[in-house]
């Protein structure tokens, strides 16, 4: 629906108050047809920094943007819109906190730990979470406490299975009691045969939108369940089972929500009878639906969208899409779309082309088929570092440190300040390192960095996010194989790349690392042998400048413990 709104093929977009949770949206005007929510316990008013979160989804950069009120409903108090306008809200007083050293030795004894009290007054406990509903629904049997003896841990990993139902301490904690009996049974596994009946139960793609909305839901917990792949025989394929089944729910969803408000007249009309009821002159939307009617009726796309176009794009398989050094996604010779900022780095935006002219459904089922590319584009490139999806059985068994490490080199994209992370390399294990070393992980004079990221096709999918997330400012881009090139834009798009910069050039990591752990065994530095400058990829004069800039004094160093 957002997509839609941002390509102007509806002209108002109607949300909840989740509207205020990141998104980035071209709008000049925000209204508020309640000032209060239901929070899973109560209905209560959202507080001024709530309603400022959502107000200020309107105006982009330099342009100022507007709220208020539906008319007809409550307004804000003078008070409250002086704070959003001004930014002025009451400051957090306590930090939520909840206590990670648990007593795994007995179920009481985890419960206990929970309900500890936090070791600083500014700390607030939680007051509430899933799990730990869930593990006191599960207390109560009498059944789940003779099977945990010695496995609470693994209780306590199955109450940590997300209940996307929302279905609280009913059903769900009946089917996680079903799942921690199979898993302490004799396979100490789930029964692929209940497994297989669970899943197939929820493949149907009729049915109203409410019930398509929780077969999703549900389709989602076991999503989660499949990925612990220890629970799970053929894990891989019961994954595989579980995403296909979401998408083909998202797909028919889709296409009923389409069908329903969107495509019978185009850009966002609804798609019910020409002749609608008309809302009573004091109804809220009265004013609304007379603008809506004052709206120019839309042209007729149908003839401009090539028969056949939008299939070809959405069956495109991944290895006939390419992602470019700036961010355009093409098929074969065509772009179809271009990155953009996200809410993070790991999460870019797109947007699709000018020229492709689409219906609102088309258009977004192309977004869809893109915005997956994406995701798995992503994560392949950070496959070397193993930090995607679920942690190995190695992977849990790391220290905090040697995590820290991994979460540095993912959010580099491959590479870390060895001067960012001296904290995390002193207190790294010798299993820790052996695991680093084990994904390909160099522990260098410089940097740390994976090598597998250096190299053309990662370079290429390195600048194209870094240059997303920086809102796509004009770099000089390097050449593929380049080994350095001249700095001309921000320093930090460059490291991203994987080419940190040291004085007036940007030097590709593996090949800095090289030259700088040569230079340490000189007695001057200064003078490097012609190979050295050759691997950096610079002129001999610019070569005094790097030095320095790497830190290497003219004498000697003594190599570190």
């Amino acid at each position: 629906q957002v997509a839609m709104y941002q390509a102007g093929e509806v002209h108002h977009l109607v949300a909840t108050d989740a509207i205020g949770m990141g998104l980035n949206l071209d709008l000049d005007h925000v209204i508020f047809a309640a000032l209060e929510k239901f929070d899973g316990r109560e209905q209560r008013p959202l507080t001024p920094a709530e309603l400022a979160q959502i107000a200020g989804r309107a105006g982009r950069y330099t342009r100022d943007g507007a709220f208020g009120s539906l008319a007809g409903k409550e307004g804000l108090s003078a008070h409250v819109a002086r704070a959003i306008e001004e930014h002025r809200f009451a400051p957090d007083a306590k930090l939520v906190w909840r206590n990670s050293d648990l007593d795994l030795s007995s179920i009481d004894g985890l419960i206990a730990s929970l309900r500890a009290p936090p070791p600083d007054a500014r700390f607030r406990r939680v007051e509430r979470a899933d799990d730990f509903d869930a593990l006191l629904a599960l207390a109560r049997s009498d059944a789940v406490r003779e099977r945990a003896g010695g496995r609470v841990e693994l209780l306590w990993e199955v109450c940590q299975i997300p209940d996307y139902r929302k279905l609280l301490l009913d059903t769900h904690p009946r089917l996680l009691a079903e799942i921690f009996e199979q898993l302490t049974g004799p396979a100490e596994a789930l029964d692929v045969d209940w497994l297989a009946a669970r899943l197939s139960g929820l493949d149907v793609v009729e049915g109203e939108l409410d019930a398509l909305m929780t077969r999703i839901a549900f389709t989602r917990t076991w999503t989660y369940v499949t990925s612990r792949s220890h629970w799970v025989p053929d894990a891989a394929h019961w994954q595989g089972v579980a995403r296909d089944l979401e998408d083909r729910l998202s797909d028919a969803l889709h296409e009923r929500l389409t069908r329903r408000f969107v495509e019978a007249r185009g850009h966002g009309r609804p798609a019910a009878p020409r002749r609608r009821s008309k809302a009573p002159a004091d109804h809220p939307f009265a004013a609304l639906q007379a603008l809506d009617e004052r709206l120019p009726e839309a042209p007729d796309e149908s003839a401009s969208e090539v028969v056949g176009e939008v299939d070809a794009i959405v069956d495109a398989r991944h290895d006939d899409l390419t992602l470019e050094i700036d961010g355009t996604i093409r098929l074969g010779d065509r772009a179809l779309a271009r990155l953009h900022a996200g809410p993070h780095l790991l999460r870019p935006q797109l947007r699709l082309v000018r020229d492709l002219s689409l219906r609102p459904g088309s258009r977004a089922r192309i977004e869809r088929r893109l915005h997956a590319f994406v995701v798995d584009t992503v994560d392949e490139l950070l496959a070397p570092l193993g930090t995607r999806g679920p942690l190995t059985d190695a992977a849990e068994g790391l220290s905090p440190a040697c995590k820290g490490l991994l979460y540095q080199l993912e959010q580099g994209l491959g590479c870390a300040p060895r001067s960012q992370a001296a904290a995390q390399l002193r207190a790294l294990t010798p299993a820790d390192r052996a695991e680093l070393s084990a994904r390909g992980v160099e522990l260098g004079g410089l940097f740390i960095y994976a090598p597998a990221l250096a190299r053309a096709g990662a370079i290429r999918r390195r600048f194209a996010l870094a240059l997303a997330h920086a809102g796509g400012p004009t770099i000089e881009l390097p050449r593929a194989g380049a080994v350095s090139l001249r700095v001309h834009g921000d320093a930090r798009i460059y490291a991203l790349g994987g080419y940190p910069v040291f004085a007036s050039r940007a030097i590709r990591v593996d090949q800095l690392e090289r030259a700088h752990a040569a230079l340490r065994e000189l007695e001057d530095p200064r003078e490097p042998p012609e190979e050295v400058r050759r691997w950096l990829g610079v002129r001999r004069a610019e070569l005094g400048a790097i030095v320095r800039a790497m830190g290497l004094g003219s004498r000697r160093r003594r190599a570190a413990p």
